[in-house]
């Protein structure tokens, strides 16, 4: 499922990666660069490694494969 923007920074929404899906987080860490996240602070945590929704609903509709994750996980177990 799709997250919605867990942020909005001086006009700019966000998503925390740690707020999202463990599956998501590590699919969507493994697609980005590093200049791509963002640091700032979030319910006042601190260095929260954050990227641009844009950036992130792009990938949810052009790459994200999360029937594909599931099966992989399956043959794990």
């Amino acid at each position: 499922m799709k997250s919605k923007p867990h942020t909005n920074i001086d006009g700019q929404d966000l998503i925390s990666i740690s707020k999202l899906p463990y599956h998501q987080a590590i699919q969507v860490s493994e697609w980005l660069s590093e200049p791509s996240f963002i640091e700032g602070s979030l319910n006042t945590k601190t260095e929260v490694e954050m990227i641009s929704y844009d950036d992130y609903e792009y990938w949810y509709d052009c790459f994200f494969e999360e029937e594909k994750f599931y099966e992989d996980y399956d043959e794990l177990i």
